[in-house]
């Protein structure tokens, strides 16, 4: 039985120029998207996510390279995610990514002068995962991930139908940024995401 699981992609300061391009290998690898947002972290906000490594010397540098700019936080779902998506990202050194792992995303897009900027993190197990994508997802509810075939049904009942919708809508629209566009729209019409009707809200007060 395959592996599901959750994972962190961070698209860092230095990769934003290149995220559409990035997004777009990462969705063609095979990764679903279940939640993305675009912010700027404060250096204290980067020396939190950091603190793993705060006896690295290169923490410092980290936390000004994570703080200098805006950020893509995504949440992913797929079979063996976390391994996955670090073989897609591939080494750290950018020199070891182009020489070990040319197709992968710092060898494609990464600083050469620079190891630091790196342009993509990503979660490097299980727990890192789950702390990460508390961190930036803090709202995000993880439950228990089934069986292929409980996520196959779930898929198939809950997720399809509104990304059929959303690649339909797609078509129709062209947007310039295809990928942000679908994304941004499946988060807004999520049907399953909580709500309170007014009426309701106020009636339930009035009763107590």
């Amino acid at each position: 039985m395959e592996h599901h699981e959750r994972t962190l992609a961070l698209i860092k300061p230095d990769g934003m120029k290149h995220r559409d391009a990035i997004t777009r290998r990462i969705v063609d690898a095979g990764f679903f998207i279940v939640q993305s947002r675009v912010l700027k972290l404060t250096p204290e906000q980067a020396s939190e996510f950091y603190l793993t490594k705060n006896n690295d010397p290169n923490y410092r540098a980290m936390v000004v390279a994570l703080s200098e700019g805006p950020v893509q936080a995504m949440c992913l779902f797929k079979q063996h995610a976390v391994r996955d998506l670090l073989w897609l990202i591939g080494p750290e050194r950018y020199q070891d990514a182009v020489q070990n792992a040319p197709g992968s995303l710092r060898a494609l897009f990464a600083d050469s002068c620079d190891d630091l900027r790196n342009v993509v993190h990503g979660s490097e197990d299980a727990a890192s995962a789950q702390f990460e994508i508390r961190f930036f997802f803090p709202s995000l509810i993880l439950e228990p991930i089934g069986s292929d075939e409980q996520v196959e049904r779930y898929l198939s009942a809950m997720v399809n139908p509104t990304l059929m919708q959303g690649l339909h809508l797609l078509a129709e629209e062209r947007p310039e940024q295809p990928l942000i566009w679908l994304s941004e729209w499946l988060l807004a019409n999520n049907p399953y995401k909580p709500r309170v009707e007014v009426g309701e809200f106020n009636s339930k007060i009035e009763k107590k």
